[in-house]
């Protein structure tokens, strides 16, 4: 559900029922994820009334106040979360489709090289940010990746920080400490192997999750789908996941697709990721689709973008972003 502020803009607006008070709200972290991503502070006049008490929804659906926080690119603006008896909710800027959504819309069952690349260098900036203010994000999917509206239409934002989870301390950088024996948390098909094992999720895992959507992108399809919706799945898909290795389950893909899953299963639990080697996996193969094909600039688009004659050659120029 939609609805029109200032200026005639529209939000998305997010609810969650109440189930107890021991389970832990979903939308709550969400917000506090979002809260620390855009810097907002909390003690700013406008953030405090948009934000609402705990037991008091106060979104200021009008638009007339708007929430301090900075323009981060891929990350979805906030205007307001708040609590009652019954739900919590969230209201933030609305997007375009996601990319399953856009990958069914392309109907060709895969994507070409050129929009695989350029799809991971966003991907990976923005799990790279999200990192850096010290939170996992514990779900990626392609349905987690959307694009942006209008003339934002050819940035890819992430969303859904509800199973998130801080992985260390920003006062102190004191990393959380490794463990076993911990329940499945994300989309079993695209989760890494460590998390199928039981073991605490790092940055390495969010990693290898993106390595997985993108081996889907360019198959059309991963080995362990399609199995059967019985008690034993997730345990069938781990022994697939397994039974794999990275060369087979990257045969036919370019090198580089083997190089960045390779890479991701050999991070120690605590390690920091390499992400400038691991974008400039994609930056090269990119730029070696551009001259094996001959691409011109105005030729390299997305492959939802039929009959955009807008060029996305500035897609190249977020990479540093």
């Amino acid at each position: 559900m939609t609805y029109s502020i200032r200026d005639n803009e529209e939000v998305a607006t997010k609810k969650e029922i109440r189930k107890s008070k021991v389970t832990a709200p979903q939308l709550k972290m969400e917000f506090i994820v979002l809260k620390t991503l855009l810097h907002i502070q909390q003690n700013n006049p406008v953030a405090a009334v948009a934000i609402g008490a705990p037991q008091d929804f106060q979104i200021d659906f009008s638009g007339a106040q708007r929430i301090p926080q900075e323009d981060i690119l891929g990350v979805p603006k906030f205007y307001g979360y708040g609590e009652n008896m019954d739900y919590y909710y969230l209201v933030m800027q609305l997007l375009g489709p996601n990319l399953i959504e856009l990958f069914n819309y392309c109907n060709a069952k895969k994507f070409t090289i050129g929009t695989v690349c350029m799809l991971a260098i966003q991907m990976l900036n923005r799990i790279e940010y999200m990192h850096k203010h010290h939170y996992l994000h514990r779900d990626i999917k392609p349905e987690n990746f959307l694009i942006g509206c209008g003339d934002k239409s050819n940035i890819i934002y992430l969303i859904d920080f509800g199973l998130s989870k801080k992985y260390k301390d920003p006062k102190t950088h004191q990393h959380i400490p490794y463990r076993e024996n911990r329940a499945l948390t994300g989309t079993a098909r695209y989760v890494s192997i460590n998390t199928h094992l039981g073991i605490e999720q790092s940055r390495r895992d969010d990693l290898e999750s993106i390595g997985y959507v993108l081996v889907f992108f360019l198959k059309g399809n991963l080995p362990w789908q399609g199995l059967k919706n019985n008690q034993d799945k997730y345990a069938k898909i781990m022994e697939k996941k397994l039974q794999i290795p990275t060369e087979i389950l990257c045969f036919g893909l370019p090198d580089e697709i083997t190089y960045y899953l390779n890479y991701c299963k050999s991070l120690r639990f605590e390690d920091r990721p390499d992400y400038d080697y691991l974008r400039g996996l994609f930056v090269k193969l990119l730029y070696t689709c551009i001259s094996q094909y001959l691409l011109t600039k105005e030729q390299l688009k997305f492959d939802w973008c039929f009959d955009d004659l807008t060029s996305l050659w500035n897609v190249i120029f977020l990479i540093f972003y």
